[in-house]
């Protein structure tokens, strides 16, 4: 008599739903897990969805934050990929690169490590504080080219006008754009597409010191390699005044005290 082999372990996902599962978590991205498998695969539980999922490495992760780019804004900002792609390591020394940043005084980049136990997890010296409302802080501008930085200029106005912001450009920009174009040679000024950077005003006084303003895409801070600075320079603060959280006092008060 001939042994009759024994059946495998039923499948909940068959193949079919498998695809299905994979085919919806890509069409629809955001949707919650549970609505997933409610739609595809009812019987089957949230474990096994995910499990299901993981088998094709897909899983929920928190999505990235970046610049919101509509169709128009990817259009000008391929258009000038196009037009710089061919530029070499030195062409882009000539390019002065610029930027505002806010530096707030309880904001600390780098996350709070402290030593405890599981049980300390909310005892008063294991916590960061996190400080609501508008707190204080001071704006920043600089540029950067090749190797080399400007100025950091402080902007102590509560709101940046034509008027505030070519105060900043004399002071940060004019000697930095002599020194390239007596150094590279035919230097060329980014600055990014807000409303007081565009003002017919400042056009003008860029036309009247003979300073060439490259076109800049919209919603495109990513492609500003002094981004990478701001981080750096609030790591660099916070390691120099490390309890500036803790001082009193309004804005004047801090920068006495700090700068």
């Amino acid at each position: 008599m001939k042994n009759l082999s024994m059946p495998g372990r039923y499948k909940i996902i068959d193949t079919r739903t498998h695809c299905r599962l994979v085919r919806e978590s890509k069409k629809a991205r955001r949707l919650p897990l549970s609505k997933l498998r409610n739609e595809v695969a009812p019987h089957a539980s949230v474990k096994t969805i995910k499990r299901a999922l993981a088998s094709v490495n897909i899983k929920k992760w928190r999505a990235r934050k970046s610049a919101f780019l509509k169709d128009e804004h990817a259009v000008k900002r391929l258009a000038w990929a196009k037009k710089y792609k061919d530029w070499t390591q030195e062409d882009f020394e000539g390019v002065i690169f610029s930027d505002k940043c806010m530096v707030e005084k309880s904001k600390d980049p780098k996350g709070i490590w402290v030593f405890r136990t599981p049980e300390e997890k909310w005892h008063k010296d294991c916590i960061h504080g996190v400080t609501k409302g508008p707190g204080i802080k001071c704006m920043v501008w600089a540029c950067i080219w090749g190797k080399n930085k400007g100025s950091l200029i402080p902007i102590f106005d509560k709101s940046v006008n034509r008027f505030v912001y070519i105060g900043v450009l004399e002071d940060g920009l004019v000697d930095v754009w002599q020194e390239v174009e007596d150094t590279v040679g035919d230097p060329i000024f980014q600055q990014d597409g807000a409303k007081i950077h565009t003002a017919r005003d400042i056009m003008a006084w860029f036309a009247g010191n003979n300073i060439q303003v490259m076109e800049w895409p919209p919603n495109s801070p990513d492609l500003n390699p002094i981004e990478h600075c701001w981080k750096r320079l609030k790591e660099k603060l916070h390691q120099r005044f490390a309890n500036i959280h803790k001082t009193k006092g309004g804005p004047d008060t801090i920068r006495r005290c700090h700068v």
